[in-house]
């Protein structure tokens, strides 16, 4: 090596020099810098527009941080097992995570079979406004006024409560009774004339 290093001009001795101060720096993470290895001269080039783009010289420390700003990128070659934990933990949170498709499908089952139940509840409670509205229209009196006029304040009643969402069938139960109130009252009225 020290063959070499006679061959070196002096900027040359500078540069590797200040390689070697950058790699200490860099410890225990270890970048291609081997002259020898293609990756080290992407490096250093990358490296080198780095440290010109911010228009800060090329020192240890410049090269420490145009290193740390290129981190994100993941451009840089490392050794492997020598990637510094920083990059590390970038590349464990950009890792995708395992699906795990029985659990997507027992999920997409559950969902189904919950659609399926609110569908149903949806045609029960229809079928029920139905048995509503027939029991309401079932309401005969002797005056047919005063039959338009609780038909309306019974569907009124009905929509009152509907917005309030109570329960179809305690809606059907009440709207029952109140038309056989009514119908019993309208005997019992008779029956007194």
């Amino acid at each position: 090596m020290s063959s070499q290093s006679q061959a070196l001009t002096p900027q040359q001795m500078k540069v590797l020099n200040t390689i070697k101060e950058f790699a200490a720096l860099l410890l225990p993470a270890k970048l291609v810098l081997d002259h020898r290895d293609l990756r080290a001269s992407q490096n250093l080039i990358l490296l080198a527009i780095e440290c010109k783009k911010n228009g800060w010289g090329e020192t240890p420390a410049a090269l420490l941080q145009a290193t740390k700003n290129l981190l994100a990128s993941d451009q840089l070659q490392w050794y492997p097992g020598f990637e510094p934990a920083q990059l590390k933990l970038l590349k464990a949170s950009e890792r995708p995570t395992v699906q795990d498709p029985l659990g997507d499908q027992r999920n997409f089952t559950e969902r189904v079979r919950q659609g399926e139940a609110v569908q149903a509840k949806k045609d029960a409670d229809a079928a029920t406004f139905v048995r509503i509205d027939a029991a309401i229209n079932a309401l005969h009196l002797k005056f047919k006024h005063t039959t338009q006029e609780k038909r309306d304040r019974l569907r009124k009643d009905v929509e009152d409560l509907k917005a309030r969402n109570v329960n179809p069938e305690y809606i059907f139960k009440q709207v029952k009774q109140e038309v056989a109130r009514l119908h019993r009252e309208e005997e019992q009225s008779r029956e007194r004339l």
